[in-house]
């Protein structure tokens, strides 16, 4: 998860992008109508797919920090025993 803000970046930048054209497409008026449909249509299922990879990708940020908080705990709890275990010998 190290690129994570990278892409993260990158997909508000594909949103940023992306409202642009739809702006276009919807007020060029001596557009071809087809072609701006069709434009409108492939720019809200690029804008649909980066809005649902940003929340993919916040949910596997926020399971790898929960993973990383559970072997920090573990490690702790491993410590902890092993310096007891020193305390006995001694």
């Amino acid at each position: 998860m190290k690129h994570a803000k990278l892409m993260e970046l990158f997909l508000y930048f594909t949103i940023l992008v992306n409202s642009f054209l739809i702006y276009v497409s919807l007020t060029i008026i001596d557009f071809n109508k087809v072609i701006a449909a069709i434009m409108l249509i492939l720019c809200l299922g690029v804008y649909y797919g980066a809005i649902y990879s940003l929340t993919s990708l916040n949910k596997l940020v926020k399971q790898e920090k929960k993973k990383e908080a559970e072997i920090k705990k573990i490690e702790e709890r491993l410590r902890d025993q092993w310096n007891k275990v020193g305390e006995r010998a001694c």
